[in-house]
């Protein structure tokens, strides 16, 4: 890509083009960056997330993302419906997950505990959702929650969570389901699946017989984009990303009022009470928000990341 001198927007680059590379992995990307054979990537191999922070030899970012990481439990899985058990069950499993702890050991702190069903750089976050609290590490609370659940209906069978083998995504669910299993005495355990393709075809034919990783990447920097595309009764039955089809009409009133408020802070409001009502709900179970991590060649700066967590290709520059 070069220079277009005949651009007059408000985006102007401040480098004269840029050479993109395609590799086979990480790792082989990586291995360039380190030899001087790449000036710039995003793509850090797990075997490298826990020193390339502290790599003298190289600049490194780790800054907050849009990516946020998640648990789908179906509704029409045995024991979850949405109903009181159902509530009991997601919110026991979420406060079972030592979201700090999974972040420093597996992910190297490259990932930030969620508080939020948003994202650090959008505008509404907040770290003072009525409820987060169930986002929260409290095995006491879980093991209180999951023993109510049972009263109404006694558990039987085991936690599983389906991922697509060939994503990387072992470790952490590995971790996730050991902390599940620790804290409530049942068994959790991963369900992996061969591809993405398969998982993916699975997911979006609504064929998942277990609970799911999911996660989102933002279209656009607005909490409407995570809320209303992810849990709004108009996204689900294969209209959108509602992909566990929750619906809740108190919730969807609520984002009607947003998406019609005069302002950001009134609609960000409006965007609050809703997700004090996912919460309660959990139709997803946050866990982390997924930072915006790259490394580059000690020569290069400017370095920024867009709301998403993707590097700022304009305002890169080097030496």
């Amino acid at each position: 890509m070069t220079k277009n001198p005949d651009y007059h927007g408000n985006r102007v680059p401040k480098n004269d083009g840029l050479t993109f590379k395609i590799y086979t992995s990480p790792e082989s990307a990586f291995a360039d960056l380190k030899s001087g054979n790449l000036d710039f990537t995003s793509m850090i191999p797990a075997s490298s997330r826990g020193s390339f922070l502290t790599d003298k030899s190289i600049k490194a970012y780790n800054m907050p993302g849009g990516g946020t990481l998640t648990i789908a439990v179906p509704e029409n899985l045995k024991h979850f419906g949405q109903n009181e058990e159902g509530s009991l069950r997601r919110q026991a499993i979420s406060m079972a997950v030592d979201r700090k702890l999974i972040a420093k050991k597996i992910f190297n702190d490259t990932v930030s505990p969620a508080v939020d069903f948003l994202a650090k750089p959008i505008n509404g976050y907040s770290t003072d959702i009525k409820g987060n609290g169930v986002l929260s590490f409290n095995a006491a609370k879980a093991k209180e929650l999951w023993a109510k659940a049972n009263a109404i209906s006694p558990w039987d069978g085991d936690f599983r969570i389906a991922y697509n083998a060939d994503g990387g995504h072992k470790a952490w669910v590995d971790a996730v389901s050991n902390s599940i299993k620790n804290t409530l005495g049942i068994s959790a355990q991963g369900s992996p699946m061969a591809t993405a393709s398969e998982f993916a075809s699975d997911v979006d034919a609504g064929k998942m017989t277990t609970a799911f990783r999911s996660g989102w990447s933002p279209d656009y920097p607005s909490p409407d984009n995570y809320l209303v595309q992810l849990f709004a009764s108009s996204s689900a039955d294969g209209k959108g990303a509602n992909i566990v089809n929750y619906k809740n009409p108190a919730f969807d009133a609520l984002m009607d009022k947003a998406l019609s408020a005069s302002s950001s802070n009134s609609a960000n409001d409006y965007y609050h009470q809703g997700e004090a009502l996912l919460m309660q709900d959990l139709p997803q179970i946050p866990l982390w928000n997924e930072n915006g991590t790259s490394a580059s060649t000690l020569d290069v700066s400017g370095v920024k990341f867009n709301y998403s967590g993707g590097p700022i290709m304009t305002s890169i520059t080097k030496k």
